[in-house]
């Protein structure tokens, strides 16, 4: 913090950590059983953390990941994921028979046969991720690694797919975590125990020698589950006007951009995009046209936004919110209609890079939605392992990552704002140390006061709001260390005090950083077509 002004106010903001970590201290909350066993959902970046925090306080874990293999978000796959539906106004989440799964100790195992049905039931349960071909970081790498576990020195400061993947498999290997994960394992469903534990339905698919498909289907029970399955799994699109049917009569020409993989595959095509301006750069010198319709004025709060925004090509026409997918009057004919009036009639492909939702349908029955402008409402009387819901992410949380109703049930990565890797590192910590006895949480009305009452004000740089958000853990863990006398447990660290001035600087030079990426991917691709 660089003036008196803003000392003064980081100074109130850690006292008020302090004091909920005395609270906490004072009036614990009381788990009803010890907690040995615990089941981590997500072998990405955050599942892993969370796996060697566990771990290193003599935990059992086991980590369940879809994938054959680590590394969540950034395994590449040349096939596109399915398309979502169109608008998501909802997640179809898979029924489970609860009575066809045997109890805990027991296999149930059959053979299918290779129907469409089929095969896209096993699709659904392992989607590729919207890691696309030529993907590079938009986070320093310096900024994107662990805090103990820096990338190899040579690292581009914007890096590739590739090189994020082969850093978390290296960490996986250097804190013997893969032995702990079952991949090509599906959670399908996470049921809270009368005992006071979890249960877990599990299915794993494999093909045979014959072609056929052996599935495999049975049930384990943990003391506590991290779900670290991310929040970049759903798709989202918004339900504009006459989007539905739109999409009905041109189902070809819509996708999201979780879909996208090559841009060679829009080569003289009229693009329609809904923000996303790395897409864009891809497109340039490929696509027809490009046009990109913006929600909100071009110029934000965000110091990063704005870098982003700059760099969009000068071939790109930018547009408004759109507020019809028909012409001005309300007819579907394949013309989209802007905010402030004009009408595009030529359109070739729609690629919606909207974001994603999060049902968390592995909870099922124990997902209450609400709307998040009511957030705070009822906590207090939500039932036993319950989780509040909203778009993205829990809002019955304490501190992004206990669930209040029952904080044997945690949440990696799923934060109201984004953060980075050395955030949830220090999340990872503290779930560790209050399962094992090691750092105390308030009781749950105490919790359930604090997330609707404590509502820091972040500042628009992003930088410095990484700061305070991962303070709250640092100051929390090392305050109730310190008046526990645990020597025991290291002094956890924030971010050096260099570092928003640096990674300010890091963000300015993202684009011309990046431009040398985009100019060598694009010649490539021109020498191919």
């Amino acid at each position: 913090m660089q003036d008196n002004k803003e000392d003064v106010s980081f100074k109130k903001f850690v006292d008020t950590i302090h004091q909920q970590a005395q609270a906490a201290l004072d009036d614990p909350y009381v788990f009803k059983r010890p907690i040995k066993n615990v089941a981590v959902i997500g072998a990405g970046a955050h599942g892993l953390c969370s796996a060697r925090h566990l771990k290193d306080v003599g935990m059992h874990v086991k980590v369940f990941e879809r994938n054959s293999s680590v590394g969540g978000l950034w395994k590449y796959s040349a096939i596109p994921p399915p398309k979502p539906k169109i608008p998501t106004d909802s997640i179809d989440s898979e029924h489970i028979n609860l009575d066809e799964i045997p109890p805990v100790g027991h296999l149930s195992q059959k053979t299918l046969g290779t129907t469409p049905e089929i095969m896209k039931m096993i699709a659904s349960k392992n989607p590729p991720s919207g890691c696309y071909r030529d993907l590079h970081t938009n986070i320093p790498s310096k900024n994107f690694a662990f805090p103990d576990f820096p990338f190899p020195d040579e690292t581009p400061t914007f890096t590739t797919h590739q090189d994020v993947l082969a850093y978390f498999e290296r960490y996986a290997k250097a804190f013997g975590l893969l032995p702990l994960v079952e991949f090509n394992t599906s959670v399908d469903q996470v049921i809270k125990t009368v005992e006071g534990g979890w249960e877990l339905v599990l299915s794993r698919y494999e093909t045979c020698s014959d072609g056929l498909i052996k599935e495999t289907r049975w049930r384990e029970r943990f003391d506590a589950v991290v779900a670290a399955s991310g929040m970049h799994q759903e798709p989202f699109v918004p339900d504009i006007k006459g989007l539905a049917d739109y999409n009905t009569s041109w189902p070809l020409k819509i996708a999201h951009s979780k879909q996208f993989r090559r841009p060679e595959d829009y080569k003289d095509q009229a693009s329609e995009r809904i923000s996303g301006v790395d897409i864009a750069r891809s497109l340039e010198g490929l696509a027809k046209s490009i046009t990109i319709s913006i929600k909100g004025p071009f110029v934000t709060p965000n110091p990063i936004d704005n870098i982003i925004r700059a760099l969009i090509p000068k071939c790109v026409t930018i547009k408004p919110v759109i507020t019809s997918f028909s012409n001005p009057d309300g007819k579907v004919d394949g013309s989209i209609t802007f905010e402030d009036g004009s009408v595009m009639k030529e359109v070739d492909q729609i690629i919606f890079c909207t974001g994603y939702t999060n049902s968390l349908g592995y909870l099922k029955d124990l997902i209450i939605k609400e709307d998040p402008s009511k957030e705070g409402a009822g906590y207090a009387n939500v039932p036993e392992g319950h989780v509040v819901l909203g778009r993205k992410y829990p809002l019955n949380t304490y501190h992004e990552a206990f669930l209040i109703s029952d904080p044997t049930l945690c949440f990696m990565s799923m934060p109201r704002m984004f953060s980075l890797t050395p955030h949830f590192d220090t999340q990872a910590i503290a779930i560790a140390r209050v399962w094992s006895g090691q750092a105390y949480l308030p009781t749950s009305s105490t919790m359930c006061q604090i997330a609707v009452e404590f509502k820091p004000e972040f500042p628009a740089d992003a930088y410095a709001s990484d700061r305070i958000r991962r303070e709250v853990f640092v100051s929390w863990l090392n305050y109730q260390a310190q008046k526990m006398n645990r020597a025991d447990l290291a002094p956890l660290k924030n971010f050096d005090p260099t570092y928003e001035e640096e990674g300010r600087k890091l963000s300015a030079s993202w684009g011309e950083l990046t431009e040398a990426n985009f100019k060598k991917t694009k010649k490539k691709i021109l020498a191919s077509i």
